[in-house]
């Protein structure tokens, strides 16, 4: 069975229930997949083309934090072994629930980002300040780091 890397976008609110539920969904839902990427740029890296995934994934996210939602990018990076394509450029519809257990990673805006993300919600069709926010690296976590990163003393630096 082949498995294919995804970033689905999400939100630090999204992120404890999929902990909590142990899985990611309930499926089918969006996600980005460097694969798709592969023949739109011929000669790039497997690397650069994951690098490629998230950022889009990123910038969905920005689009899924609510009024009341802690201002973070978030991306979950697992391993999914059914997709279909759902759009253009990186978009797949992953079409299963992932297990927790096949999260490898998670990346989420530090707090010195805050301000940026805070400025692009309230601009949303603003492209410097979404600019502002990408200039922001996420940070990254390991699946097995992310009751850490949930923990409430985290949640005031985020």
């Amino acid at each position: 069975m082949t498995r294919s890397r995804v970033f689905i976008p999400s939100t630090l609110e999204q992120l404890a229930a999929f902990r909590d539920a142990g899985e990611v969904g309930p499926a089918p839902f969006g996600a980005h997949c460097a694969e798709m990427l592969r023949s739109d740029l011929p000669g790039v890296n497997e690397e650069e083309l994951e690098y490629a995934a998230m950022v889009a994934a990123s910038i969905d996210s920005l689009r899924r934090i609510g009024p009341d939602g802690r201002p973070a990018r978030v991306v979950i990076a697992a391993d999914v072994s059914t997709y279909s394509e759902d759009g253009p450029e990186s978009e797949v519809a992953v079409t299963s629930n992932v297990s927790w257990v096949d999260v490898a990673s998670v990346h989420v805006d530090t707090s010195d980002a805050q301000a940026a993300v805070l400025a692009a919600l309230q601009a949303p069709e603003d492209e410097i300040l979404l600019e502002r926010v990408l200039e922001h690296e996420l940070a990254w976590f390991a699946r097995q780091e992310v009751d850490e990163l949930l923990a409430p003393t985290r949640r005031t630096e985020q």
